[in-house]
């Protein structure tokens, strides 16, 4: 029987920072998921207290040992990882499928085959997915997508990470021609307008002209042509002219792309609109300066890198002004739309309570107090509330952009629920007037249709407590009252289940293959 874990290192996956984090226990709720040495260090040697094969005699469930052995090797890597600052570690499983996949084209072949199986369950699915991924295929984006951030750093380092499995695909797709794939796909088009059968011969002569010949010689490339001759009547429906043009540009674009990733054009882009844009911090704008350096130095060799050195940094000291700028004006842009969306708001308030104050001095059913009191809050919030709020909001602002850290949120936060408190306490109380509850004989009273409710009690506003205020930190210091670990430890909760379902299994296949002499016994 399997055992319940296997080493997410050894996974067809990619580990990521918030992976080793769970591994770890540390509280993955942690802006940024930053940890000091210190603190991976202690949340290892307490894993390492639980995981050890010897101390489970102490712990209800016990992990078995071959288990305990395995998360013993899970935790070191994981510490080693993060104090390396390493993200997005490829699994074991996840190279060597990826190069099987670039090696062995009879696995290339099995996906065109699963991919026309699925043509048979769902071609409208097919068909609205094709378009789309046309759409999306082009070079801004990806130059968009690797240009945005992940944990911090730039998405442009998966260049690196993924270089070997890129170079290795490369010689195959060089030898894919989408006009030609288009021009087979017309052919095949025009074959299934009589009839929804197909030409074998014509297919695999036309074949072999489009594919590589790794493809065509390979042992499972007859099984392709089958696979091809059953689906006539869904390819028949499929194949539009507009849907053979989304699959031609899809064929086309991305063998090239794969082929030409890093490009200089593809550096350019990255490189502005990261250190202009994307780089909203200038933590943020270093590390993307220090992750383009990276990947120059490992796809384009280190002369490139010496004679881009000079006017790259140059640039990039023009840039970083600018990058500060731009940033600026966008969140007092967005500080400015908040605050004039409060500013309209709490006007509307004081006119209308100003407008009730003048109501009640003639309409007793109108309470003057409260209303008063409504006029002196709108009046509070225009000017205590949006100043000190919009000062908390450009300062932290400020201080973000410079250390990628918001650190007045929580005092922000503590200042507004102290001041809601504050007039809590002196709002005037709603007076509810007691009714007399109705007798029996006005309660079965013909023409009655509506019961009134006798209230014994004044209703009290809720009150908003700051009980947790004192409690929060300001954020004034780093790292002050963080927790180091998740509220609840998930990840040991769901191995600890794994591990007893397991055990139950075990025990009931014992019971059942138990000896009826061993029964009794």
């Amino acid at each position: 029987m399997p055992i319940p874990y296997s080493s997410i290192f050894d996974g067809p996956t990619i580990i990521t920072k918030n992976d080793m984090c769970q591994l770890l226990n540390l509280d993955v709720s942690r802006a940024g998921l930053i940890f000091s040495a210190a603190e991976i260090k202690k949340a290892y040697h307490k894993r390492a207290l639980r995981f050890h094969p010897d101390a489970q005699t102490r712990f209800a469930p016990p992990i078995p040992t071959e288990i305990c052995n395995i998360l013993m090797n899970d935790i070191v890597l994981a510490r080693d990882y993060l104090l390396n600052g390493d993200d997005n570690i490829l699994g074991k499983a996840f190279v060597e499928n990826s190069e099987s996949m670039v090696v062995n084209s009879g696995n290339w072949v099995d996906t065109v085959i699963s991919i026309l199986d699925g043509i048979k369950v769902g071609t409208s699915a097919v068909s609205y997915t094709v378009p789309w991924l046309s759409r999306l295929s082009n070079n801004f984006l990806m130059t968009l997508l690797l240009s945005t951030f992940a944990n911090g750093q730039l998405n442009f380092r998966f260049i690196n990470t993924f270089s070997a499995q890129l170079a290795a695909m490369r010689p195959y797709l060089q030898e894919i021609d989408g006009s030609s794939l288009a021009e087979f796909l017309h052919k095949i088009k025009s074959g299934l307008t009589a009839t929804d059968e197909l030409d074998a011969v014509a297919i695999v002569a036309q074949l072999k002209e489009i594919l590589p010949k790794s493809l065509t010689e390979n042992e499972k490339f007859d099984d392709l042509i089958a696979a091809i001759q059953g689906t006539g009547s869904e390819l028949k429906e499929l194949l539009t002219d507009d849907f053979i043009d989304h699959l031609q540009h899809i064929v086309y674009f991305w063998p090239n792309f794969v082929a030409t990733i890093p490009s200089w054009t593809h550096i350019t882009g990255v490189y502005f609109i990261s250190l202009l844009f994307t780089a909203t911090s200038l933590p943020k704008f270093f590390s993307a300066t220090k992750t383009i350096t990276e990947v120059i130095w490992e796809q384009k060799g280190a002369v490139a890198t010496i004679l881009a050195a000079l006017p790259f940094t140059l640039l990039t000291a023009l840039l970083l002004p600018l990058n500060i700028v731009i940033q600026f004006g966008i969140q007092f842009a967005w500080i400015a739309m908040k605050a004039s969306l409060q500013v309209l708001v709490n006007s509307f308030k004081l006119l209308f309570s100003a407008f009730n104050l003048i109501r009640s001095v003639f309409n007793e059913e109108i309470s003057f107090p409260q209303q008063a009191f409504a006029l002196f809050e709108s009046i509070l919030n225009l000017t205590v509330r949006l100043s000190f709020n919009l000062v908390f909001e450009l300062l932290d602002e400020m201080i973000f952009i410079l250390s990628n850290h918001s650190v007045l949120s929580s005092l922000q936060n503590g200042f507004n629920s102290l001041l809601d408190s504050m007039l809590d306490s002196i709002r005037p109380e709603i007076v509810v007037h007691e009714i007399e509850p109705w007798s029996e004989e006005q309660l079965n009273a013909e023409d009655q249709g509506q019961l009134m409710v006798a209230y014994d009690h004044q209703e009290q506003p809720e009150e908003e407590t700051v009980a947790n205020t004192a409690a929060q930190a300001f954020g004034f210091f780093a790292d002050t009252n963080f927790p180091l670990h998740n509220a609840q430890d998930l990840w040991l909760i769901q191995l600890l289940a794994s591990v007893a379902v397991q055990q139950d299994e075990v025990h009931e296949h014992d019971e059942q293959t138990a000896t009826p002499m061993s029964r009794v016994a």
